[in-house]
């Protein structure tokens, strides 16, 4: 068997396609979906209120609510209007076609009003052919791809529904259901490779040039019970609440694979047409029901107008998929007729496998005086951490707010916005920088939201 061969042209053109995909991924952000004005004005990040900071730290269930405490926001996806309007670039039999901006779209879902769109790629193509040197460089591939590895996830199980009450004088019990989605990807183009692709490096004879990727990912139903109260028993300057929630999960489906890919060149580039392309990947997977375990802890402390919480999820949670297959998948050449073929190979069936979720930090930081409300936040994730600042100045019926962010990329980003309250509602608009982008490029949204 000899590796199946493709023609440089389609080799430039999958390796193009989907180092993008995949960075298209890594740029997006599951929860700029629902997002609403008044936390995208304030960096990005929670606020005590009901839901928003129980998910990450259970201890908040407990704690009494202030005048500046969150109620619910319904988002108006002001953005969906341009997305109608452009349908001729997202549709792949139309001549106006636009791979980048479905991309984009991937990347950054259009809920809010985007002022500032990337530049178009529309840099130039340089072929420069000559004895035993091929080069082929366009001139804003660096823009999609990425140089360093990417490494990249989410865990989607903030939003629930349920029942509870309270428990004694300070404390609260809530038993809730909740869908999520656990999702990680790393890739990496080798120094070659990338050079070849976005770096202007020339094609050179007997070279390898190789990428590789893992996934993993689950689905599937967490149910769980939380428990939080006030420590002290007598209210104090400063008062210590704790929130336990152990989870009952149940699995419906993963996957988990790994896959390595590399272009050879020969003796000579010009003796063929073609390049030798390898590629081996492997996939596990499995369905049905999978029972599981995790367990949420936080602490907080209060004392006066500051709130100081530690939170973390899904501690030593994992689920166990009792009957999966692994299969091997290879593209290989036959030596007598040259038809290539991907072979497909099960190694194994009706295996166990326990899938394991990483456990997720969350350090919070608040201080409401008056009509000031201070903001803090750092997320700690696997795959990255992130930092969320804001704060709120109430005038009369009016909110001013302004925030900053350093995001996954480790790009800081700034936000601002204004609140009016009308009645029980308040209309709240915002601003905000991002780079959501599959290009690395500085983005501007306008927000909309209805918060109650």
């Amino acid at each position: 068997m000899m590796p199946r061969r493709i023609s440089v042209r389609t080799v430039f053109a999958m390796a193009l396609l989907a180092a993008s995909g995949l960075l298209a991924l890594s740029a997006g952000s599951a929860q700029a979906l629902l997002m609403d004005a008044r936390r995208m004005a304030m960096g990005g990040v929670h606020a005590p209120g009901p839901g928003h900071l129980v998910a990450d730290n259970p201890a908040y269930a407990a704690v009494p609510a202030r005048p500046s405490d969150w109620g619910g926001s319904i988002p108006l996806p002001l953005g969906l209007f341009t997305l109608f309007h452009d349908t001729q670039e997202l549709n792949p039999d139309d001549d106006a076609f636009d791979p980048v901006r479905l991309a984009n779209l991937i990347s950054n879902p259009p809920l809010h009003l985007e002022l500032r769109k990337p530049d178009p790629l529309d840099g130039d193509v340089t072929i420069d052919v000559g004895q035993e040197h091929l080069r082929v460089y366009w001139e804003d591939a660096h823009l999609i791809l990425p140089q360093d590895p990417v490494d990249t996830g989410t865990r989607l199980d903030q939003y629930s529904v349920g029942l509870g009450g309270p428990v004694g004088e300070t404390g609260r019990w809530r038993l809730q259901v909740n869908p999520y989605l656990d999702l990680r990807l790393e890739t990496a183009l080798d120094d070659a490779f990338y050079g070849l692709l976005a770096g202007g490096d020339s094609l050179k004879p007997s070279s390898r040039y190789a990428m590789d990727g893992d996934m993993a990912a689950a689905g599937g139903l967490a149910w769980k019970l939380l428990w939080a109260r006030r420590v002290n028993r007598e209210a104090a300057p400063r008062d210590v609440y704790i929130g336990v929630a152990p989870k009952l999960l149940t699995g419906f489906g993963m996957a988990v694979g790994d896959i390595d890919v590399a272009v050879l060149t020969g003796d000579s580039l010009f003796a063929s047409e073609t390049l030798d392309v390898e590629q081996l990947s492997h996939l596990r997977s499995g369905a049905g029901f999978a029972p599981g375990v995790a367990l949420d802890l936080g602490v907080l402390l209060r004392q006066g107008p500051w709130d100081l919480g530690v939170g973390v999820r899904d501690i030593a949670g994992s689920m166990r998929f009792g009957d999966t297959t692994l299969e091997q998948q290879e593209l290989v050449t036959d030596d007598v007729t040259g038809d290539s073929e991907t072979v497909t190979t099960t190694l194994a069936e009706g295996e166990s496998y326990t899938y394991h979720l990483d456990a997720l930090w969350t350090f919070s930081a608040a201080y409401a005086e008056g009509p000031m409300l201070l903001l803090g936040e750092w997320r700690v994730r696997p795959w990255a951490n992130s930092l969320h600042l804001g704060g709120e100045y109430r005038v009369g019926d009016w909110a001013l707010r302004a925030g900053t962010s350093r995001d996954a990329r480790s790009q800081w980003q700034f936000s601002t916005g204004v609140g009016r309250q009308l009645g029980g509602v308040s209309l709240d608009l915002a601003l905000e920088t991002h780079s959501r982008y599959i290009q690395d490029e500085r983005g501007l949204a306008l927000g909309f939201s209805l918060s109650l």
